[in-house]
């Protein structure tokens, strides 16, 4: 059954990348980056487009339980994403876009042996827009993201408001997780987290980017409400462009204090222009509480922590394997991207993690355990990415992650991870 999905699916994508593509005036966005609305490039008449994408996907984790005796090994294939658009506008101010997503899951294989598969029909974006002079009001579920997905990158139901002016760009929002039911074949409840977010961004001439940004997170489930505060710089120096994250963390969990700072700063050189050649050097620190990881310095729980780095595929820059949150944790990072030929990259990184404090747990990670509480010593990852951007509409990537366990950890095996990812715009 699985050999014969991908023995269909592969031959449609190719022939389907040979095809022309259609003219649009309505970008969605980089549509080949995962999450990423689909664009609607075709017309159905003066008011209505339609358009989509198509995923197939194979991942593999091996001992992320860093137990070699258990056998602990995942294997997941995907053999159909597909996303659906459509959009509507007319000579007015109002706008509207929906995207419905089909998805058919299967766990080829598990610790146990077992197998199994689950379907799904999501409503993944459903908004109205309205467009006026100097703002943008958007209404509905929808994409919210930073530009280093260091916060966010989710999407949440709720309404955005943008004024643009001559100096300035200030975004407002209102949002909750999964307001509304998500999977229209099984019902999901509202997680009940809401978030209010205010960022203000000067405009300049020079590529940069700077801005300060608040957020209050209200999580009725845990009893938890938490405010950041922080500021962000981005840009480019000539062949160095630089990042810079700065957030401080205050708020109560269950009647106790939460208090933290974290950072994040780095930047990509540019060592040769034919072929291009990029080295990356960052460090990310969040501050612990010796008692408890939940009261430091946490994220949104909504990030994902990706960037390009000069690179044709996205890369979560704290590990594909662990991909931990910021939290009681100083995380280094060092690697270099190759871009052979214009569409298709080359992404080496090594991390190193250390807690500030050590405690029995992390504040959120992939991994399967729990460190002993004995050692600050997390351990180390590399990560190679393979990204190729055959046409584009067509996208290749391939990952290989190893982690290899420090001293806080009491198993002595290597956690590994396989993905292959194939994604086509229509």
């Amino acid at each position: 059954m699985h050999t014969a999905a991908i023995v269909a699916t592969i031959p449609l994508l190719f022939f389907a990348a040979m095809l022309p593509a259609a003219p649009t005036n309505n970008p969605q966005g980089p549509a080949l980056e995962a999450g990423a609305p689909p664009k609607t490039r075709f017309p159905i008449n003066e008011n209505w487009r339609y358009g989509g994408r198509v995923e197939m996907q194979w991942v593999n984790e091996s001992n992320y339980d860093l137990d070699p005796s258990s056998g602990d090994e995942l294997t997941t294939f995907t053999p159909l994403d597909l996303s659906l658009a459509l959009s509507w506008h007319d000579r007015s101010r109002w706008s509207a876009y929906a995207n419905f997503e089909l998805i058919d899951k299967q766990i080829i294989s598990d610790e146990r042996g077992g197998e199994s598969s689950d379907t799904e029909l999501q409503i993944d974006k459903l908004h109205a827009d309205l467009h006026g002079d100097g703002f943008h009001l958007r209404i509905g579920r929808q994409r919210f993201k930073d530009k280093r997905e260091w916060m966010f990158d989710d999407t949440l139901d709720g309404l955005r408001l943008t004024l643009e002016r001559p100096t300035f760009l200030l975004t407002g929002a209102i949002l909750r997780e999964r307001a509304f039911t998500e999977n229209l074949l099984r019902r999901d409840d509202s997680k009940r987290v809401d978030h209010y977010w205010l960022r203000f961004t000067p405009r300049t001439t020079k590529p940069e980017e700077h801005a300060i940004f608040a957020l209050l997170q209200r999580d009725r489930e845990r009893n938890e409400t938490a405010r950041w505060l922080g500021l962000y710089s981005g840009g480019k120096w000539g062949d160095l462009r630089y990042w810079a994250e700065l957030a401080t963390v205050q708020g109560e969990r269950r009647g106790r204090g939460i208090s933290g700072f974290g950072i994040d700063v780095g930047a990509t050189l540019r060592l040769m222009k034919h072929p291009r050649v990029y080295a990356v050097a960052g460090f990310a620190f969040g501050s612990g509480d010796d008692n408890d990881a939940d009261l430091g310095f946490r994220q949104t729980g909504l990030q994902d922590n990706a960037a390009k780095f000069g690179g044709v595929a996205r890369t979560v820059y704290y590990g594909e394997v662990l991909d931990p949150e910021l939290g009681n944790l100083a995380i280094a990072t060092a690697g270099i991207v190759v871009r052979p030929v214009r569409r298709a990259s080359v992404t080496l990184l090594w991390h190193a993690y250390r807690q500030q404090y050590p405690l029995d747990e992390l504040r959120d990670s992939d991994l399967g355990v729990e460190p002993n509480g004995d050692s600050r010593d997390i351990g180390t990852e590399i990560d190679l990415v393979f990204g190729w951007r055959a046409t584009p509409r067509l996208k290749f990537t391939a990952v290989v992650g190893r982690f290899i366990a420090g001293r806080a950890f009491d198993g002595d095996a290597d956690a590994t991870l396989l993905e292959l990812e194939i994604r086509y715009n229509l």
